[in-house]
C-alpha cells in the first residue's frame, strides 16, 4: 500500500488528539474568555453573562471532543495495527460512481463501490481517477475507510 495512507492516518490521528487535549485543557480551565480584554467591543454584555458564555463554549468545547472521538481518533486508532503490521483488507469490488475530476492527478477520492459479498462501502481512495462498473482490486483500512487501488 502507498506510503501516504500511512503517513495521513498518522498525522491526522496525531492532529486529531492534539486537538482533543487543548480543548480538554482549556475546558477546564477556570475562564475561557478574559472579560478584560480591550479588543471585545460589548463589555458590558460579556461582564453580565461571563459564566453563561463560558459554560456555553465548554458544552461545545465537550461535545466537539466526543464527535472528533468517535468519528475520527477511535477509527483511525483501531485500524494503527493494520497500518503497522501492513495487514490490510483486500477486496475485489465494483464501482458504483466514477471520479475523473483533475484525471492523472494522485489524489483522494471518494469511491462507492459493492464487493464480492454485496457490502456496500464508501471509501476514500488514493488514485488518478476511476470509472463506473470497472472492477477493482483495492487494499483498505476497515474502519478508517481509506484505501488505495492496486489492480484494475
Amino acid at each position: 500500500m502507498q506510503i501516504n495512507i500511512l503517513i495521513y492516518t498518522y498525522l491526522v490521528w496525531i492532529a486529531m488528539i492534539v486537538v482533543v487535549i487543548l480543548a480538554i485543557m482549556k475546558t477546564f480551565s477556570k475562564t475561557i474568555i478574559n472579560p478584560n480584554n480591550p479588543y471585545y467591543k460589548h463589555k458590558k454584555f460579556i461582564n453580565k453573562h461571563i459564566h453563561k458564555l463560558n459554560f456555553s463554549i465548554k458544552v461545545i468545547l465537550v461535545f466537539g471532543c466526543v464527535i472528533l472521538m468517535w468519528l475520527i481518533i477511535i477509527p483511525r486508532a483501531i485500524d494503527i495495527p493494520r497500518v503497522i503490521t501492513g495487514n490490510y483488507i483486500t477486496a475485489t469490488v465494483t464501482t458504483v460512481n466514477f471520479d475523473h475530476n483533475q484525471e492523472g492527478i494522485m489524489k483522494a477520492r471518494d469511491m462507492w463501490v459493492l464487493t464480492e459479498t454485496g457490502e456496500k462501502l464508501v471509501l476514500k481512495v488514493y488514485s488518478k481517477g476511476y470509472d463506473e462498473g470497472e472492477e477493482y482490486i483495492i487494499n483498505y483500512l476497515p474502519y478508517a475507510k481509506i484505501g488505495t487501488i492496486v489492480d484494475k
